[in-house]
């Protein structure tokens, strides 16, 4: 954890477009300076369009002088983070489970290496 950094996180088993809009409004909302760290420990389901709502959540919060960075992803929502490639937009460091559907496909993933 890097000292200015703001640790939120998200604690429902699905991920929906309208819950990254909510949570898009929430993280704008903090007024301190600094990264944003979503735990996203819980998610087992994300949908495309709720992953992309967070890519442009951080290229707001870039532009601000901010960041934002994902970690514990799992399940389908791993899968579509891998899938899409938002390793290039969005920094996640993925949950150490060795069941996620998408590291059965990579066997050369290194859970301990960040996206």
């Amino acid at each position: 954890m890097v000292a200015s950094e703001i640790v939120m996180t998200y604690e429902a088993d699905h991920f929906t477009y309208d819950d990254a809009c909510d949570l898009s409004r929430k993280v704008l909302s903090v007024s301190r300076n600094g990264q944003i760290a979503l735990e996203m420990g819980h998610v087992r389901d994300a949908t495309v369009a709720a992953l992309a709502r967070l890519v442009v959540l951080r290229r707001d919060l870039r532009r601000a002088g901010r960041d934002l960075r994902l970690s514990g992803l799992e399940g389908r929502a791993e899968a579509f983070y891998q899938i899409y490639r938002l390793e290039r937009f969005l920094p996640c460091q993925m949950a150490e489970s060795q069941d996620s559907p998408a590291r059965r496909r990579s066997p050369e993933h290194d859970p301990k290496k960040p996206c």
